[in-house]
């Protein structure tokens, strides 16, 4: 059965143009790549026929991952293209993967397309394309890939077929692209605003065709919502039409993923993230204060404080109306731990927290300063602060004690705006890394948070968390009573504070 293609504003300017190298960006399921595979027809059936009659052209399809290559990018050829009996197809189980797919035409001419579809994602994959000659190259995904392999595939186009095979021209030669809205510094994100290329002493223009967006990201209330664009294009092939991206919206929010929705549906200039977030309950709009929260004398102040490595963090929290505010982050970088403590921490507490009781929940390790033999608690104490060690420092629990806090709306997380690196880390820079998988499976992620620039701070929080939410227990599964005497000790402490107060 033949496909039956239903072409796009975006894809008939698309097929249109004739232009050297021409890309199609859009927002995810916008049918791009179906109206790129459709495009290597079209010129297949308008190539000059050779005098044999036969309209020979032989086209690179590439592809940044080998499995995205067999189960994506295989699968929208073979849908498209036409197929049956006698026709021909795609091999499987070899790298590169080789199809000839020859039919005729009611004009007794006959159409062999030759189609070679390869991985190259950087210019250590172009080995394995520069002995290629090719009528065009379609590149898949583009974002997926460096641009040393569109500068190494330009000079692989218009070398098939070879002049002593036609007695006239040989038809169009190019490169077509197909992409979502690619992130800040990719070399394709330039391409947006300035369409020109820079191919060896060549200037290249480049025709770029947008689709609308799948959404509009919109605030109602003083919340941002997204809406769903009725204008967007390929809904008659999507099941569900409108439906399927308000579906594939509430997942991404369900799973923290505002950069996903906003960059891939809504196409605005936003990063995207590069693994699972860890938190994904936290809410910018919730979680994070319209304006820099400062602290109120005389309350109560827990400290979580990290001091594995070389790049101690900390941050302060108090309770305030009903909500834990995160006042205050300082990260250290390449530093040591008395020189974080004597010069940032101490200052700090004693400067803005000078009429607090301070409780500084330590990193469970506590591990030993090289110089001073000292660890961290023991300097703290003697700097004269209430120090709280949690018994565990099973990621697990000290996850869910975060959890806890972002789920609540009495108790709960409120952040000081100008808490940057913490921010930043909650909505994603703090995530499980995406493993590197082939097969069947989908997306895996590593069941840790990978150790990043952002996790220090998010360690913090965490020992913080911890304390606040005393997730502690001993191996029978009660509380340990020395850490609960402490909680009496404090609550009472507490408790009279407030009468005073």
């Amino acid at each position: 059965m033949n496909f039956q293609y239903r072409e796009t504003p975006t894809g008939k300017a698309f097929h249109e143009s004739d232009a050297f190298i021409k890309a199609i960006v859009g927002p995810y399921a916008s049918g791009k790549s179906t109206a790129v595979a459709q495009d290597i027809l079209i010129y297949a059936l308008a190539q000059p026929p050779a005098p044999d009659g036969v309209r020979y052209s032989r086209w690179g399809v590439i592809r940044g991952s080998y499995p995205a290559l067999v189960s994506t990018t295989r699968n929208t050829l073979l849908e498209v293209l036409p197929n049956g009996p006698g026709i021909g197809g795609i091999t499987m189980g070899s790298a590169p993967l080789h199809g000839t797919l020859r039919f005729g035409l009611p004009d007794k001419t006959a159409v062999q397309l030759e189609l070679t579809l390869v991985s190259v994602a950087n210019e250590a994959d172009t080995t394995k394309i520069r002995s290629s000659n090719w009528t065009g190259v379609w590149i898949n995904e583009a974002t997926e890939v460096e641009f040393a392999v569109l500068r190494e595939v330009a000079g692989r186009v218009g070398r098939y077929p070879s002049a002593h095979m036609m007695s006239e021209g040989g038809g169009f030669a190019g490169i077509l692209m197909d992409f979502n809205q690619p992130p800040a510094g990719h070399w394709l994100h330039g391409l947006l605003t300035n369409p020109v290329l820079e191919l060896g002493n060549t200037r290249v223009t480049v025709d770029m065709f947008k689709q609308p967006p799948a959404a509009f990201k919109i605030e109602r209330d003083g919340k941002i919502d997204y809406e769903v664009n009725p204008e967007a294009e390929n809904l008659e092939n999507l099941r569900g039409g409108l439906d399927y991206y308000t579906n594939q919206i509430a997942l991404a929010l369900a799973e923290g993923r505002r950069d996903v929705v906003e960059n891939n549906f809504c196409l605005l200039d936003v990063p995207v993230k590069a693994g699972k977030a860890v938190f994904p309950q936290f809410d910018s709009e919730l979680h994070v204060a319209k304006n820099r929260l400062e602290p109120e004398a005389r309350r109560p102040v827990v400290v979580g404080y990290d001091t594995s490595g070389i790049n101690p963090a900390a941050v302060v929290l108090q309770m305030v109306q009903g909500k834990w505010r995160v006042l205050d982050e300082i990260i250290g970088e390449d530093t040591g731990l008395e020189a974080f403590m004597e010069s940032a921490l101490i200052p700090l507490m004693r400067q803005r927290y000078r009429e607090c009781e301070v409780t500084i929940s330590v990193d469970p390790a506590d591990a030993k300063d090289a110089y001073t033999g000292l660890t961290p608690s023991t300097h703290l104490r003697r700097a004269g602060f209430r120090i709280f060690r949690p018994p565990t420092n099973k990621p697990a629990i000290r996850i869910r004690a975060v959890e806890k806090l972002l789920n609540l709306h009495q108790g709960g997380l409120l952040i000081s705006p100008d808490c940057k690196i913490l921010i930043q880390a909650l909505n994603g820079d703090y995530h499980y890394r995406k493993l590197k998988m082939t097969g069947t499976l989908d997306v895996v992620h590593a069941d840790k948070p990978e150790k990043n620039d952002a996790s220090h701070i998010a360690d913090a929080l965490q020992y913080a968390a911890l304390y606040i939410q005393r997730e502690f227990a001993d191996k029978t599964g009660q509380p340990d009573p020395k850490q609960e005497a402490f909680r009496r000790r404090y609550s009472e402490h507490a408790a009279l504070r407030a009468r005073i107060m």
